[in-house]
């Protein structure tokens, strides 16, 4: 009896050490694989960085240095959209009023404001009832872009 004790838990020794050994790697496997996984992530992130840089840098021509390029002015933009709104509107037969204040009658998000169409124009200009109106353009962040929201008061 005492034999088969001796046996027993010689073999169950083995048995722990050996499933602890297990344990063991499997926990430093596991490890080394987060570790690398964020590795990877950061020089995801990195390469992302990279390849913006890269698309900003090839907008700009190789005779230019970037102290030479001079970026659009988005004053000019936003006076290009309420001179737009300005000529349909007077087509239509209505009037801007910049000291006009009232109420919002129509609101146009736009990321771009030179992908703004005719079409759309027109569709606000269509919504106002009254002769003179008013337009307000806020710039607002979403995220690291900025997007223009057009409010067309009457």
């Amino acid at each position: 009896m005492k034999l088969l004790k001796k046996k027993l838990t010689k073999e169950l020794k083995i048995i722990i050490g050996l499933s602890l050994t297990l344990f063991l790697g499997f926990s430093l496997m596991q490890t080394n694989i987060s570790f690398k996984n964020r590795r990877i992530k950061s020089l995801e992130s990195q390469l992302r960085i990279l390849v913006y840089e890269n698309k900003t840098d090839s907008v700009i021509s190789e005779n230019q240095t970037k102290d030479d390029v001079v970026e659009e002015d988005p004053r000019t933009e936003l006076y290009k959209i309420k001179e737009r709104y300005i000529k349909l509107a007077e087509g239509i037969g209505k009037q801007y009023d910049e000291s006009l204040l009232g109420e919002p009658i129509y609101k146009f998000e736009v990321i771009d404001l030179n992908t703004v169409t005719d079409t759309q124009v027109n569709s606000g200009i269509n919504k106002l009832s009254k002769e003179r109106f008013n337009i307000k353009i806020e710039k607002n962040k979403l995220g690291n872009k900025n997007y223009y929201k057009i409010i067309l008061i009457e």
